[in-house]
């Protein structure tokens, strides 16, 4: 089986318990054949069809293959207290149930994989577990309520899976979890941790909070207002109801709040004024009402911009580096402020952020112009002006309607003339192309696809947009010529982009676009944008 995905981690003491691992008394450090928690091993390794390792040799023995760094599946022994069993394999089964007979877990990780069926109950057999992931697979059905016997477990990772059904009132039970993760699934309900979490005040210690993309309804909990040690709270792309609860004045230690996607009921911004160690607010897509009360921010939070309420169509264009222009049916946006070796620009009607870092202190224009009358077409002109960047140029646009999009970006080379030099032909401008943070194209050469200088050339690519924003991003990984025609020619070059819902034909886009409101409070943290 070729290596994938799967991580599995086990870990497990050694101690004089018949229910770990016990080494035989004529060859120390060999596993017992009638152990329990071999016997378990075994069964996994039907299961899957793996070799977690040969049982025949000291599991400690130095240099063994399964102890290497690059072993697949990977074992390693520090022969004490514990031993670590570390797989990597491409798993597309359910989860065995003889998994749960290893009673003495403390970690279990099979993330990133496409493990299939459901979560068996009898997970709640490892009360000694500590560490779950079960994230980015492909399991369905209901959360168990058997999670709740798991009273020791700190971190829970669900998400990215299809997970359906309401949160068991059982997880009010976990009073150790600090960091809990069930975004990206099909959950239901209203998000509630059990109805005794009132009384109780149990979750009290959570730190990290991730429930965004799922189908929860109702008001935005007011509970979750009790968990005062809370750091990080994402939760957008739901069908929750405002208002924004007063008892959220009491997450006073938040340092990233993400609250988005409110239906109906307005809300008012009074309980940020304890959040005084805020860095990153999102508050995207809600109904919010009158001005914003800055003396109510904190001073922690670097940089906040308010975008009004605005119609924001599913289709976009923009002209990179030029002014507006219409092509066909097809209006495109300018794009004309320098940003300079560094910055950002938000445009007029704020549906999209464009930004440039560069990678040298050389006098950068992140902005290019050609006149050559090739391109000077009326269908052609977005291709005589664009965006370039020695390092990242990226593009988020937000308030797109979650869906499928056809996203085309325009290129033409109109730096590296082979005209103006003889030499400059053999410049070479390589960059990668990255989309919701996808690799989509590694070491792209507009030369190669337009084969002459100052051709248009476009690539076009199927987007699905989940939480309303598109990030298009475009980088230099240390390829191609530096110096060709000048110092410092190297790098992205962006001439336009469209944005258009996948079904729709392009000559009909302005005749069918859909609209949506959108009323976002965007903050920018030091080192980037909040783009949820």
């Amino acid at each position: 089986m070729n290596p994938g995905l799967l991580l599995l981690f086990f870990a497990f003491c050694f101690l004089f318990s018949s229910a770990v691992p016990q080494f035989n008394d004529n060859k120390p450090g060999i596993l017992t054949k009638n152990d329990t928690n071999e016997n378990a091993l075994a069964a996994i390794e039907e299961k899957w069809g793996i070799q977690i390792w040969d049982k025949a040799v000291d599991p400690c023995e130095p240099g063994a293959w399964w102890s290497l760094e690059y072993a697949n599946p990977r074992i390693v022994c520090d022969c004490s207290s514990n031993c670590t069993v570390t797989l990597l394999k491409n798993i597309s089964r359910e989860i065995p149930v003889q998994l749960f007979d290893l009673t003495n877990l403390t970690t279990l990780d099979l993330s990133r994989n496409i493990l299939n069926g459901s979560i068996p109950p009898q997970i709640g057999q490892l009360k000694q577990l500590q560490n779950l992931s079960l994230d980015t697979n492909n399991l369905t059905g209901s959360i168990p309520s058997d999670i709740g016997n798991l009273t020791k477990l700190r971190h829970l990772s669900l998400s990215t899976n299809r997970l359906s059904g309401d949160i068991p009132p059982e997880f009010g039970e976990l009073i150790s979890l600090e960091q809990l993760y069930i975004d990206s699934n099909e959950l239901t309900g209203s998000l509630q941790f059990g109805t005794h979490v009132a009384s109780q005040n149990t979750l009290t210690g959570l730190k990290i909070l991730w429930a965004f993309d799922n189908n929860f309804t109702g008001p935005l909990p007011e509970t979750i207002g009790r968990f005062t040690n809370l750091k990080d709270l994402r939760i957008f792309g739901t069908s929750f109801e405002g208002p924004i609860p007063q008892e959220y004045s009491a997450l006073a230690n938040l340092e990233t709040l993400k609250l988005g996607d409110l239906k109906d009921q307005s809300s008012s911004l009074v309980f940020l004024e304890k959040m005084t160690n805020l860095s990153f607010l999102f508050l995207g897509y809600n109904s919010l009402t009158g001005t914003v009360p800055l003396e109510l921010l904190p001073e922690s939070l670097t940089t906040l911009t308010v975008v009004p309420m605005n119609e924001v169509s599913s289709f976009l264009a923009i002209n990179c580096g030029g002014l507006n222009l219409t092509s066909g049916r097809i209006i495109f946006d300018e794009d004309v402020k320098p940003l300079g070796r560094a910055g950002f620009e938000i445009n007029q009607d704020h549906h999209w952020v464009v930004m440039n870092a560069a990678s040298t202190n050389l006098g950068h224009n992140d902005i290019v112009t050609t006149d050559y009358s090739a391109v000077d077409t009326p269908e052609n002109q977005m291709y005589l002006t664009a965006r370039t960047s020695t390092g990242s140029l990226r593009y988020f646009m937000v308030g797109l309607s979650n869906g499928n999009y056809t996203v085309v970006l325009y290129f033409a080379e109109i730096v590296m003339d082979d005209n103006s030099s003889p030499w400059a032909v053999v410049g070479r401008r390589i960059f990668d192309i990255s989309i919701q943070s996808e690799l989509r194209i590694q070491n792209f050469n507009i030369m190669d696809d337009a084969k002459e200088y100052k051709t248009p050339v476009t690539k076009a690519f199927n987007v699905t947009i989940m939480n309303a924003v598109l990030d298009i991003h475009l980088f230099w990984a240390g390829k191609g010529t530096c110096c060709i025609p000048v110092e410092g020619t190297y790098g992205p070059l962006l001439s336009a982009i469209r944005i258009s819902p996948a079904h729709s034909p392009v000559e009909s886009e302005l005749g069918h676009c859909t609209r949506r409101r959108a009323g976002v409070i965007v903050g920018f943290a030091a080192i980037g944008i909040a783009t949820v």
